[in-house]
């Protein structure tokens, strides 16, 4: 979709690096106690549910066509009851060298989402600016090591771009996306670390698609207020790993033995 020069990266090394990203963060704002199973104690493995794999298949088919075809292929129609559709599978496992299987219905919306990105010329003028794709940054923040991956950097135009998918991408659902999986607390940690590592003032926007038709195509940018409050809630949870990882506490400060009262939800 876009031609844009690549770095060159080690996909297994950066998620294999133990430094702290928003992702981790948002597991530790959910649960300390997953945070420590997944991270700390290691006594689970992080699940790869459908919708990761098609949201990485997305991200390739979108931000790196070339390497479509190394990273993912379509499994065949075979009926794997069969002795003949047995062999079939057999045949095509043994090619798989390390892609990962999508089916057809997965490249049919993404074929969807590129179509609505395609009618939208925000968004084709930002995807086709002079960029580095899935650039990694490693920074400290709070004395804690991070990193970072930046689906597109353009340094030329200081501008970060990310892409999300949304059941809801009007400005009402997204804007409940944000909140719900700290987007902007991403946001935040993207623009302050691109400023300190290396010294560009850069704003971030998020390219927002449907995840099933019809599709539709939408970008948003974080005002100064959710940036702000980003930064304390990133901050904050730094601040709170920092504080467990030395005590060695991971319960949730609602499950200390205590009684805590509850009273009826705000919104009712």
């Amino acid at each position: 979709m876009a031609t844009v020069p690549s770095e060159i990266i080690d996909s297994e090394d950066y998620y294999d690096n133990p430094r702290m990203s928003n992702s981790k963060l948002s597991v530790l704002a959910e649960s300390p106690e997953l945070f420590d199973a997944l991270y700390v104690s290691k006594t689970m493995k992080q699940e790869v549910t459908p919708e990761m794999r098609f949201g990485s298949l997305l991200h390739t088919f979108v931000l790196e066509p070339s390497f479509l075809g190394s990273r993912f292929v379509v499994a065949p129609e075979c009926d794997r009851r069969t002795k003949e559709g047995k062999a079939m599978w057999a045949d095509f496992q043994a090619t798989l060298n390390g892609r990962t299987i999508v089916d057809e219905d997965d490249m049919k919306r993404c074929n969807g989402i590129v179509d609505a990105m395609v009618r939208n010329p925000g968004v084709q003028r930002l995807v086709n600016l002079p960029s580095h794709v899935e650039y990694e940054l490693f920074f400290e923040r709070c004395y804690v090591p991070c990193k970072a991956k930046l689906d597109l950097l353009s340094m030329d135009c200081g501008v970060i771009v990310d892409l999300k998918t949304s059941n809801d991408p009007s400005p009402t659902g997204f804007q409940k996306s944000v909140i719900n999986y700290g987007y902007h607390r991403q946001a935040a940690m993207y623009i302050d670390a691109v400023r300190d590592s290396l010294g560009i003032d850069c704003r971030m926007v998020f390219i927002v698609v449907n995840k099933k038709a019809p599709f539709v195509a939408a970008i948003y940018e974080p005002s100064s207020d959710l940036l702000n409050a980003g930064r304390m809630e990133l901050d904050g949870l730094l601040e709170e790993y920092k504080r467990r990882s030395a005590t060695g506490n991971w319960v949730s400060d609602w499950a200390d033995g205590s009684v805590h009262e509850i009273d009826k939800p705000k919104w009712y």
